[in-house]
């Protein structure tokens, strides 16, 4: 089974950064086949938030819903159970420092394709996760717009901007559990991290040129228009600037 690992960590944390260092654990993950994918994400601030409603595009600086512990990555691990996923969350370095909460991948009926890391290389885009926020009281969709297999995965897969998505099983099936470490012990919360209406219910990695693409893009996703649309920037270690030229005798 897989799950996903939503690393939420406390902005007043200061961690040293040898006490931050997620190696180890990342190397008992590959060790064991329970690690799959991870990445981290750029800080709240660079986000963007998606809704559509009555036909128009709203846009909204900053995440969907302010939390003191802010997502700052996400991994996707395979695991026995939930117990399994959760264990091996607990040991995560920012589960000092934060909660992970781990929520369960709605598995397809299809056979499930062997796992391998997603290519988010591009010479022409940056990568963006696109967390799909559901809202129970959502405004109806248009007809037509969320049927399954949906336009807008075709548009997307044509134009080549995905690279993977995963839905979630929903949060008020108490398939989530908040992985926490005080103390040296683990402290695990069934349900989903905060009792609110909009939950997380899937996510998908894009490539897309800037901001003005990834958000175009969103705003055709059926999450849109029946709740939001995330967009979190992946963080990239800034480029080494080029050595200056020597200098001409």
């Amino acid at each position: 089974m897989k799950y996903m690992l939503l690393v939420r960590v406390d902005p007043e944390a200061r961690p040293a950064p040898e006490e931050a260092d997620p190696a180890a654990w990342l190397a008992e993950g590959a060790r064991t086949g329970a690690w799959l994918e991870g990445h981290r994400l750029r800080e709240p601030a660079d986000a963007t938030t998606v809704r559509v409603r009555e036909g128009k595009v709203l846009i909204a600086d900053g995440p969907f819903a302010e939390f003191k512990e802010h997502i700052a990555g996400f991994d996707i691990v395979e695991a026995a159970g939930l117990d399994a996923a959760a264990d091996y969350a607990s040991r995560h370095p920012m589960a000092r420092f934060g909660v992970i909460e781990v929520r369960e991948v709605w598995e397809d009926f299809d056979e499930p394709e062997e796992a391998t890391a997603t290519d988010l290389t591009s010479s022409t885009g940056r990568p963006y996760l696109m967390m799909m926020v559901s809202v129970p009281d959502a405004p109806a969709v248009p007809p037509g717009s969320d049927v399954p297999p949906t336009a807008w995965n075709e548009e997307m897969e044509r134009r080549g901007v995905t690279r993977g998505s995963h839905r979630l099983r929903p949060a008020d099936e108490a398939t989530a559990a908040g992985a926490r470490v005080r103390g040296g012990r683990p402290l695990l919360t069934h349900g989903p991290y905060a009792e609110i209406t909009e939950q997380v219910g899937g996510y998908d990695l894009v490539v897309a040129a800037d901001l003005d693409e990834a958000i175009e893009i969103a705003a055709k996703h059926p999450s849109a228009w029946r709740g939001a649309v995330e967009i979190r920037p992946l963080w990239q270690p800034e480029p080494e600037p080029e050595p200056e030229p020597e200098p001409r005798p």
